[in-house]
């Protein structure tokens, strides 16, 4: 269980990225704290995988970091543990969210949000650097991004209520330290399951691409229990993606 009292709740007004704050900004009371929360109301320069740019317009979006004692070079699937539990969070607030390996938040066929974690040291000990971004307010004219356009919770039908904002912020900060904390005792199998019921893609035909060449084609199989992804080969064999350098895309959409 955490608590809010468990984490360091930490509000800003605009930066170049919450993750570079918390990457940067090493403060003494994060030693005492389970966690760290930063939230800003945008980010000047906020990063998605690879480099890529993601925009963070103010106001327009939850644009927040999670840093958490845990040594996140050890387990490179956690941005998938970190997607299963704000899929599992939007899901009890009534979206029907769905997963795009490795690192991408869907709803009804378009990108929602996104996942970066990185790793850091504070005091001599590993943190992970989670951060998640997700549209609040409709981006019009935002290219496709990960070959996803891009779509908001407010179109989405959720609320924009600043309390039930709130809330929301609380809830999926709260179960991405739950769900990271287990992951990091038990490891991924535990929420391989989870991430196969939500995947996007199962079972449709995709290809793997990187720096924009496609690698292999088939049909995505799904997540495994060591969190690489298993594609099916013309051929019949299968063949393991592994987390952290790829992005996964319909084929029909190259």
């Amino acid at each position: 269980m955490v608590t809010q009292g468990d984490v360091l709740w930490i509000d800003l007004d605009t930066v170049p990225s919450t993750n570079d704050f918390l990457l940067q900004q090493v403060d003494d009371r994060w030693l005492s704290a389970r966690a760290v929360a930063v939230r800003a109301r945008a980010q000047s320069a906020g990063r998605g995988r690879r480099g890529r740019s993601w925009e963070s317009a103010q106001d327009a979006g939850l644009w927040f970091s999670i840093g958490m004692p845990v040594a996140a070079a050890t387990m490179p699937w956690l941005s998938l543990v970190v997607g299963v539990q704000c899929a599992s969070t939007l899901a009890k607030a009534g979206l029907d969210v769905r997963l795009k390996w490795p690192n991408d938040l869907v709803f009804d066929g378009a990108k929602l949000g996104g996942i970066l974690c990185e790793s850091t040291t504070v005091a001599g000990q590993p943190w992970l650097v989670a951060g998640i971004g997700l549209n609040t307010k409709p981006v019009g004219g935002m290219p496709s991004v990960g070959g996803l356009a891009p779509v908001s919770l407010s179109e989405a039908g959720f609320s924009m209520e600043a309390d039930h904002l709130q809330a929301l912020y609380v809830s999926l900060v709260e179960q991405v330290i739950l769900g990271v904390y287990q992951a990091s005792k038990d490891g991924f199998q535990t929420f391989a399951a989870r991430f196969r019921a939500r995947d996007a893609f199962a079972g449709q035909a995709v290809r793997f691409i990187d720096n924009g060449q496609a690698l292999a084609e088939g049909q995505a199989m799904g997540v495994a229990d060591d969190g690489t992804y298993l594609l099916a080969l013309a051929d019949g064999s299968l063949k393991s993606m592994v987390v952290g350098d790829l992005s996964l895309r319909l084929a029909e959409e190259l």
